[in-house]
């Protein structure tokens, strides 16, 4: 790890974050802050507060950031001789209600200059009861919310005797990284999330308003819907949003503006772990609504995983000129987590205290945002923050509606946590990217119903002349007892939303060529359907000895072999619904089985019966391909393989890549 020890000074390049700020419309700009109440241990003695503070002073760099405008804005760092530690503010609150207290902080954070003094101040808040209370307040240029765990964390230790540990890697450190990352590949990525956006009116005066759920729905939002779908909070949160959204402007999109952490991983050289500054970044995101809530959950989650780094690049991108941040949704939300402890007993370490620390920005900076939406959890109740230019009635349908909808996610979730929840695609390796070159991915290769990825690395996809993503197999992953809701709920139709979300990801617009071998047939059949429907354009598809209408050729087996008429069949085949209507513009290229499995007595009965069902292909005109698509022109070929073997076939193998290499 590279870090920078000892006491820094000089020139600080700044984050995108740091220039949108720096440069917005703002009025105060000093008096853009955060701060936080502290409950301090019980008898903690005032020189062992004040050294600790000086310690936090010395240790964190950024605490003695500047900033300053010449031609444009700039950033350093200060040596504690030139900017010494905040001296120690007494604030005598034994007269003052919670709201004169307030007010009496509010001007302390009006006080910062941006180019001159420290830009934190701790206040000491003193009254007639035993609890000491600490309020700190810092600019936000040089804090976030990482940054306080942090802080609060290193002040902690510090008050009980401990040392610091030695530095991460300093904001300028991991500035640099950032400026040098080539995120201009991911310029496609979010051109495709701008393009459909579509904004609201809006230009009312600002209402505040708070929304606050009870303890057994935080409780249940906290620690038990998340086993269903494998979310994070967060997930959970988007979902029910988007569904307020789109349910209140009868929309099918939410497109909002997120804000991330910042702190991905760029490089193994860099480790901001126990470094302050404001890395937060922002960018834009684009949520589909859907009347099933399993569907929405699942899209919203795959959604913001496939987001690439975490959104980290956008930032970087607009400071290259590539995009701007007024190409941002006027929507956001932040969901800040859990900012306080459960426990009111006065206990040895510092506890964060729900109260009115002030107003930490100055009235006069107003946000250009239609709604802006802040979610925090304190003493275990989830409270909704907003602040809306959309006009009265919109905002209070878009808070009825969200809660209705958080109150169905949740139980959703936890219905279907039980017996076990649902994997998706992104709690599984997703795939694998063969021939890796500077060039565009140009096959997508979908798994066969018992392999994933693995089907093709050593066989076909080496054989092609062009990059290739191989796909593994969520459905084969997925447990799926009949009492759970996998069992009903994963489809090939559902399945295709997630492997289209992540394609997408890795080419965000077409023309595509998709591949995809007898399950993975029917799967790759599924995404090019809505690839189509949302306006891209599927070039080419290849299929590998398909099971098109599989439920017909079940049924002659069960009418020829009576003895297979106790098994249940395959339920995502058998199921499957066909739409011969369906008019594909792709270019078709079959390859057909030559031969029949072998169908082994030794076999089990449900293998012998796939065997038989697969083998009644081989009379079957262009493996029924009418009965699920009208292809625009289909080219066929007869493998000399079976539908098993063509995969360890020279021939066949050398054959299809030759093709596949001139298409």
């Amino acid at each position: 790890m590279e870090a920078e020890q000892g006491e820094l000074s000089g020139k600080i390049k700044l984050l995108p974050i740091q220039q949108w700020f720096l440069n917005s419309h703002y009025r105060h700009k000093a008096h853009f802050n955060q701060s936080v109440m502290l409950a301090l241990p019980h008898n903690t003695a005032l020189d062992t507060l004040e050294r600790a503070l000086a310690q936090l002073h010395q240790q964190h760099d950024m605490l003695r950031a500047q900033f300053s405008k010449t031609e444009t804005w700039q950033s350093q760092y200060q040596s504690v001789a030139a900017c010494p530690t905040p001296k120690l503010i007494h604030l005598d609150t034994s007269g003052l209600d919670e709201q004169q207290t307030a007010l009496a902080l509010t001007k302390i954070h009006a006080r910062f200059e941006l180019g001159s003094g420290a830009l934190w101040q701790p206040v000491l808040l003193s009254n007639d009861t035993p609890l000491t209370r600490l309020v700190l307040i810092v600019h936000h240029l040089v804090i976030d919310g990482v940054s306080w765990r942090i802080l609060v964390e290193d002040l902690s230790r510090l008050l009980q005797g401990d040392t610091l540990s030695d530095k991460t890697s300093s904001y300028r450190q991991w500035s640099d990284v950032v400026a040098l990352h080539p995120f201009e590949q991911q310029i496609p990525y979010w051109q495709n999330v701008l393009s459909t956006q579509q904004n609201v009116p809006y230009g009312k005066s600002q209402q505040r308003l708070t929304h606050q759920f009870d303890t057994q729905l935080t409780e249940q939002l906290l620690r038990l819907a998340p086993a269903g779908f494998n979310t994070e909070i967060n997930d959970l949160l988007m979902s029910a949003f988007t569904r307020a959204w789109c349910n209140t402007f009868a929309t099918n999109y939410c497109h909002l503006t997120l804000e991330g952490h910042g702190r991905e991983h760029l490089s193994d050289h860099i480790d901001t772990s126990r470094t302050l500054g404001w890395f937060t970044s922002m960018f834009p995101v684009a949520l589909k609504n859907d009347t099933d809530l399993s569907t929405l959950i699942i899209q919203s989650k795959e959604t913001l995983r496939a987001i690439p780094d975490k959104g980290l690049g956008f930032s970087e991108l607009v400071r290259r000129g590539e995009f701007s941040f007024s190409q941002l949704p006027k929507v956001s939300f932040n969901y800040l987590g859990q900012l306080d402890s459960n426990n009111d007993a006065q206990d040895q370490g510092i506890r964060m205290l729900n109260a009115h620390s002030g107003d930490a920005s100055s009235r006069d900076n107003q946000d250009e945002m239609a709604l802006i939406v802040n979610a925090e959890v304190r003493q275990m109740k989830l409270q909704v923050s907003i602040a809306s230019q959309l006009d009265e009635t919109q905002t209070t349908a878009f808070i009825e509606q969200f809660d209705a909808a958080l109150r169905a996610v949740v139980s959703h979730s936890i219905t279907a946590a039980n017996p076990q929840g649902i994997k998706t695609l992104s709690d599984i390796e997703i795939g694998e990217l063969v021939n890796e070159a500077d060039a565009p991915i140009e096959w997508f290769f979908f798994p066969p119903g018992g392999g994933g990825a693995e089907s093709y690395l050593q066989s076909i996809a080496p054989k092609i002349s062009a990059p290739c993503y191989c796909f593994n197999n969520i459905y084969a992953a997925q447990e799926k007892p009949k009492d759970s809701l996998a069992y009903d709920y994963y489809q090939f139709q559902t399945l295709a939303l997630q492997y289209a979300i992540h394609l997408k990801k890795l080419k965000p617009s077409g023309p595509y060529r998709i591949f995809g071998w007898s399950f993975g047939a029917t799967l790759a059949l599924e995404v090019a359907k809505l690839l189509q429907n949302e306006g891209d354009t599927v070039e080419h598809l290849v299929f590998v000895d398909p099971c098109f209408d599989y439920a017909a050729m079940h049924d002659e087996v069960f009418a020829l072999h009576p003895e297979f008429s106790h098994l249940e069949p395959d339920r995502i085949n058998y199921h499957y619904q066909n739409d011969p209507a369906f008019s594909s513009t792709a270019k078709v290229t079959l390859f057909s089985a030559g031969c029949a499995v072998e169908v082994a007595q030794s076999d089990s009965l449900e293998l012998q019966l796939s065997s038989h069902i697969i083998n009644r292909y081989l009379d079957k005109n262009q493996n029924l391909i009418e009965e699920a698509m009208q292809p625009s022109q289909v080219q066929v070929f007869t493998m000399k393989g079976s539908h098993n073997s063509w995969v360890k076939t020279p021939e066949d193998l050398i054959k299809m890549s030759e093709i596949m290499n001139t298409l």
